[in-house]
């Protein structure tokens, strides 16, 4: 269990109801990762929802083949990590691996399962995961045509 304080300080946890938070906090624990450590792997099942409160955690893809792993993004505090564990078909999409020491919340998904059963509650939640998902795609995309306008000549 994690305190409903500590899940107050961010701004993802805005609009859930005091009750709301103290379900969220319960079915939390706070899970320490120090520098290098894996919190998921791509392609396996997706068994947790971690939101980052401290340090920075990369996200990594391996690609096809026993291509070596590339980082496509950075992930500060205040970060959700492995949606993947609420959205079918519960698959990670990328690796997750602290860049420096770090503090997570980990919230098993079949915690979340059962506590989406309230529709204000799935709603939000699916609401704000859809969110992150959003402002990852728009971040791919700008490495993209980063990547993109670097090879025009």
């Amino acid at each position: 269990m994690v305190s409903p304080e500590l899940l107050r300080r961010f701004v993802f946890f805005g609009g859930f109801s005091d009750e709301e938070l103290k379900q969220l906090a319960m079915a939390g624990r706070e899970q320490a990762a120090s520098v290098g450590e894996v919190l998921f792997t791509e392609g396996k099942h997706a068994h947790n929802l971690y939101f980052l409160t401290e340090g920075v955690v990369e996200l990594l893809n391996v690609g096809s083949g026993n291509q070596e792993s590339v980082a496509i993004s950075s992930l500060p505090a205040g970060e959700l990590l492995g949606w993947s564990a609420v959205i079918e078909p519960y698959i990670y999409t990328a690796t997750a691996r602290a860049a420096r020491p770090s503090r997570v919340i980990v919230f098993a998904g079949a915690d979340l399962e059962k506590l989406m059963s309230d529709d204000r509650f799935a709603s939000l939640l699916l609401k704000k995961v859809a969110q992150v998902i959003e402002q990852r795609l728009k971040d791919t995309r700008i490495q993209l045509l980063s990547l993109l306008s670097e090879r025009t000549p």
